[in-house]
């Protein structure tokens, strides 16, 4: 991961833990960072949750949803 999608991919993190409905709006590159940051960080449980939480699950696309039903 660059030093530019690294930052993109904490910035966004961060914004989703705040705002969940920002999750909406994310391509399928972005989940993929965001995704490899919170394994990295051991925190995608975290992200998890507050998008179940919002009631957004469905709006995740297939492939990064497998990954938080599995946190």
């Amino acid at each position: 991961m660059t030093d530019a999608s690294h930052i993109a991919a904490r910035l966004a993190w961060v914004g989703a833990i705040r705002d969940p409905g920002v999750v909406g709006s994310w391509s399928l590159p972005d989940w993929e960072r965001v995704v490899r940051l919170g394994r990295r960080l051991r925190l995608l449980a975290r992200l998890a949750e507050r998008v179940e939480a919002a009631g957004l699950l469905e709006q995740v696309p297939p492939q990064p949803r497998r990954h938080l039903v599995a946190e």
